[in-house]
């Protein structure tokens, strides 16, 4: 199973789910540091603030290598 998964959305342009720590993010076309939302699927306990920045980065990283065009 891939760990991205991005999906154009119902409510926001654009859907990024990371199944590996099961976090959501939606943002709008081009405007992802001015809208994205983040949500932690079933529950998920927030990781500590070590992984948790090493999430976001990683997700940070895979978008804008492969899908830069829908976020800036």
């Amino acid at each position: 199973m891939k760990r991205f998964i991005v999906e154009k959305g119902k409510q926001s342009d654009w859907v990024l789910t990371d199944t590996e720590n099961n976090v959501v993010i939606t943002w709008t076309n081009k405007k992802f540091n001015d809208t994205q939302k983040v949500t932690l699927l079933d529950d998920t306990p927030t990781p500590d603030p070590t992984k948790w920045a090493r999430v976001m980065r990683e997700i940070g990283d895979y978008l804008s290598r492969y899908h830069r065009e829908k976020c800036v």
